[in-house]
This record gives structure tokens, sequence and C-alpha cells, in this order.
């Protein structure tokens, strides 16, 4: 079976680890991101020829376009990107400053589309891709007080993600919203990092393409 090419964001800890080292386990690339790519050392010692860390906030279209340059560089393709990091500051909205609360929608919402806009020519000449965009249960609705902000932010990547479904479906690029349970997705709050945490599992939907033989998309 070819390797295939994964792009994953926020693999500090968490699910983004979890999903980086089940991937490095499987044979596949990876380019894995982090905002101190220093943190990734192991996975790239692991297995140097298939794995890139690169230094990464989310926030800045800049720096995801060049870690997509990382992948095709390296490995030439990139097959699924794993749009991970995330905040959530736990507050009251009231009490939340405003810089705080556009962080979240800069980073758990413009983290994902800095991503997708970057990897969408590619896979478009590929002819096939997968978009997994970790979500919460949040994203869904409402699940208790102090979470405006991050609800907010990830209700807004499930808007995003639904509705770009249409535009890129013809081109063979499947998108895929994962939503884990708080526990298995607790995220930094601001000035921690930009990454998931919590228990670590691996999300069902990434569990099923490390074991789908060949491309993944049509």
């Amino acid at each position: 079976m070819t390797a295939r090419t994964w792009l994953v964001t926020g693999c500090s800890r968490g699910l983004g680890r979890a999903h980086a080292a089940a991937i490095v386990a499987s044979g596949d690339c990876l380019v894995a991101t982090a905002r101190d790519a220093s943190s990734l050392d192991d996975l790239v010692a692991a297995a140097p020829e298939r794995v890139r860390a690169v230094a990464l906030d989310v926030v800045s279209p800049t720096q995801t376009a060049a870690a997509v340059d990382v992948a095709l560089s390296a490995f030439g393709r990139i097959d699924v990107i794993v749009a991970n990091a995330a905040i959530a500051d736990y507050a009251p909205f009231e009490e939340m400053p405003v810089e705080h609360f556009e962080l979240h929608l800069a980073t758990n919402l413009g983290g994902a589309v800095h991503l997708t806009r970057a990897v969408l020519p590619v896979m478009r000449a590929q002819g096939s891709g997968h978009l997994i965009y970790i979500s919460t249960v949040a994203g869904r609705r409402a699940v208790g007080a102090g979470l405006v902000a991050y609800a907010t932010s990830k209700h807004a990547v499930e808007g995003f993600s639904e509705s770009l479904r249409w535009e890129v479906e013809p081109f063979g690029i499947e998108v895929c919203v994962v939503e884990p349970v708080a526990e298995r997705a607790g995220v930094s709050p601001p000035g921690r990092g930009v990454a998931a945490g919590g228990s670590g599992g691996l999300s069902v939907v990434v569990t099923a393409l490390l074991h789908r033989p060949g491309p993944i998309g049509r």
C-alpha cells in the first residue's frame, strides 16, 4: 500500500498527539505541527524519513501555507488534513475580554479556514483528499455556562465544514467533522498554546482512515 501523507495541527498533546502517533505507527507520512516544534522531536525520531515537524501558530495564514509547502516538498502530496488545534477559555461571557473572544474565533475557526484554503488547490489537482475537522459536542448544542466563546467558534467550524462539503465533493474531496465529548477534546486556554488535549483517545474517523487501503478520496 502506498504511504499517504497527513497534515495534523495541534500535535503537542491530546488528540493531536494520539492521531500523530497512530499515523506514524501505520507507516504513513506525517507533517505534524505545534507552536513549539521541539515538542514533536520524538515523533520525528521515530520515523525521520516519514515525519516532518513544523512550528505553526494556526492564526497565521503565512505559517499555514508554509506547513503545506513542507508537506509537498517532502512527500509530494497531501491526502488528509486534521484541523485539530484549538483553545478554550472557561469564563462567563460578560467577564471575558474581547480579545480572548476574538482569539477563539481566530484560532478555532480561522485555523481551520487557513489550512483549508492552503490545501484545497493541492487536493483538487490530485482529484482526492480528506478534510477532517475536530469539533466537539459543544459545536452542535450548548453544554453549559462559561463556554460561550468556545461553543460559538465550534458551531462556526461545523457550519463552515458542512457548507464546504457541497463545494468540494465534485472534486473527490471528502469532509468529516468529529465531535468528541469534552473529556476527550479538552483544549488549551489562551496563552498556553494552541493544541487539543484530553485523554488522547483516537477519533473513530481517523482510526477508520488509517485502516482504509489505498488513496483517500474517490
